[in-house]
């Protein structure tokens, strides 16, 4: 799509617009009230996705403080084996220590900065430990994974 020269953009509207006095009248009265509902929605729907993205991730949060403090209080196999299912049950959460693994050293955050930056502070309010996170390798999963001293 092409746009118009400059020297033509007062015709191309003088065409466009109303002429008659019921048709200017109408769109002092409607364009005012579209555009304020837009902005409004807008508003709305982002403050919305703010607090939404905020409770989720402070629960999310919380439910792996609860996972790795419950593991720190019994480390042996039976515990975690017994915590993992307990975790899965009940928030859908997979546990699994990887012994003598560390940290990665890459970050990999998604396209949208929001929840990112969301989840960040809401983990580090909640847990202890270091801590990384990736929300763009699966899909419909976020992988966090908490330092432990066995991996």
């Amino acid at each position: 799509m092409r746009l118009l020269p400059a020297y033509l953009w007062p015709r191309f509207l003088k065409r466009r617009l109303p002429t008659s006095l019921w048709g200017r009248s109408l769109l002092i009265i409607v364009l005012p009230v579209l555009v304020m509902q837009m902005a409004v929605t807008w508003v709305f729907f982002d403050a919305h996705w703010q607090t939404v993205t905020a409770r989720l991730s402070e629960g999310l949060a919380g439910d792996v403080a609860w996972a790795v403090e419950s593991y720190e209080d019994d480390p042996s196999p039976a515990n975690l084996e017994k915590l993992a299912n307990r975790a899965e049950r009940s928030m859908s959460l997979s546990i699994v220590l990887q012994e003598g693994r560390t940290l990665p050293t890459e970050e990999r955050r998604g396209p949208i900065g929001v929840v990112d930056r969301v989840l960040d502070r809401a983990l580090d309010a909640r847990v202890d430990r270091p801590y990384w996170f990736d929300t763009t390798r699966y899909p419909a999963y976020v992988d966090i994974q908490v330092q432990e001293p066995q991996g």
